[in-house]
């Protein structure tokens, strides 16, 4: 379960982002490298990681839903 702030709107640090990307909801680790882009980076290592250049086209296609806050794992006893 994951607590997600909506009230933000664009990348603030690196951190773990709600994002729509290309049409779908997803939740990624975003690393801003200066000389690349953003990074959007899965949980699941059989996603590959994706280098979003932050020119105004290329970014038009990244919004950013929120930013998660806070993570909650649920087990089953």
């Amino acid at each position: 379960m994951l607590f997600v702030d909506r009230r933000v709107n664009t990348v603030a640090g690196n951190g773990t982002y709600l994002v729509e990307y290309m049409g779908r909801t997803v939740v990624r680790n975003i690393e801003d490298r200066l000389s690349e882009g953003l990074v959007l980076r899965c949980a699941n290592e059989r996603y590959a990681d994706v280098i979003v250049s932050q020119s105004p086209v290329v970014s038009s296609e990244l919004k950013i839903a929120g930013r998660v806050v806070r993570r909650l794992s649920l087990t089953s006893v």
